[in-house]
């Protein structure tokens, strides 16, 4: 898709949603929703702050933005800094059932510059099962003011279960990934269980500049201008390379047979992202619409917070043996495991 439209497709959806959800804030805030082991959350009011996984365990994330020469921190603490930017001010959280919301400013004051801070997952269309297991998540930030150097930092504790664990990293000119250097692939059991297999990846739509070390994988973008918004997307996924182990048999995860690569699923979600934005926007309202109608605002505000929380715990595989989908349900905190005594594959 040409950039002039992609962009202008981000800028309808990101500015012109007809939907209303009340005042609502969320036991956590819904960060990235795209896999039961790539769920981060704020576990407060403002997402100028520590950034963990739902069971706590720490995973860092970072974002720096650069507004008329002045640098901000516009997500999570400083971990990995030894000088934190000044955060931006916090001025609503939405949840929508695909997106979560977040508008920021330099200052209090009514007349400071504004940035609109958006994560977003592919759950529009229940029957597109490849966008359902494709494990990317939109992160969009947008401002009326010009942009530059827009930085999003995942550290390490992504692609690890235990902070002792050793790893590896790279970067390309198209993205950064780390993962860990044993590669115990489905082979960690425990409660609380965080995935240390596979590798974490971060890509920007457009042009970028990535840095990777034992620490953290970090991409930097000038973003892009149209019709008065300037804007930055990153994308954050996670190659989990075998999904799931089913009686001795591993899975792999459904995205797989549609993208060779997790660069090459990285690569379409660039190219889809106006269109998926745009879409992710319009079945956000209309659900919320419905929602609401059935059964008032409140009603409203806790179905769109379940409904993404409902498909993150979900795990979309290939059955080669049957030559089809196969649909896991992850337990809430026992183990790795998924459809024990409480679901079974679908």
């Amino acid at each position: 898709m040409p950039s002039f439209l992609l962009l202008l497709l981000t800028y309808c959806c990101l500015y012109t949603s007809s939907s209303v959800l009340p005042p609502f804030r969320p036991p956590s805030i819904p960060l990235i929703q795209s896999d039961p082991f790539q769920q981060v959350h704020i576990l407060g009011d403002d997402v100028i702050a520590d950034t963990k996984y739902w069971d706590k365990q720490p995973k860092a994330m970072h974002g720096t933005i650069t507004i008329d020469g002045a640098v901000y921190t516009f997500l999570g603490s400083c971990p990995l800094l030894s000088i934190c930017p000044p955060p931006l001010h916090q001025t609503s959280v939405i949840v929508y059932p695909t997106r979560t919301v977040i508008t920021l400013a330099t200052s209090p004051s009514p007349s400071a510059a504004t940035v609109t801070l958006q994560f977003t997952e592919t759950l529009h269309d229940p029957t597109n099962l490849t966008l359902l297991s494709r494990p990317v998540t939109y992160v969009d930030i947008s401002s009326s003011s010009p942009l530059a150097a827009v930085t999003l930092s995942l550290a390490a504790d992504f692609a690890t279960n235990e902070k002792h664990e050793e790893v590896t990293y790279d970067k390309t000119d198209t993205y950064a990934r780390i993962g860990t250097k044993a590669q115990a692939v489905l082979n960690h059991d425990g409660d609380a269980t965080n995935i240390n297999w596979g590798y974490q990846y971060i890509a920007v739509v457009g042009e970028g500049t990535f840095q990777a070390d034992e620490t953290r994988i970090e991409a930097t973008t000038d973003g892009e201008a149209v019709g008065g918004v300037n804007t930055a997307t990153f994308l954050v996924a996670y190659d989990d390379v075998e999904a799931v182990e089913y009686f001795g048999t591993p899975q792999k995860p459904l995205w797989t047979q549609t993208y060779p690569s997790i660069a090459a699923a990285l690569t379409a979600a660039a190219f889809d992202h106006g269109e998926n934005l745009l879409a992710a926007g319009k079945f956000d309202a209309e659900l919320v619409d419905e929602l609401t109608a059935k059964g008032g605002e409140k009603y409203a505000a806790v179905a769109a917070l379940a409904y993404r929380q409902t498909w993150a715990g979900v795990k979309l595989t290939w059955n080669e043996e049957l030559g089809r989908p196969w649909c896991f349900l992850k337990e809430i905190s026992t183990n790795g495991d998924m459809s024990t005594m409480d679901g079974e594959p679908l």
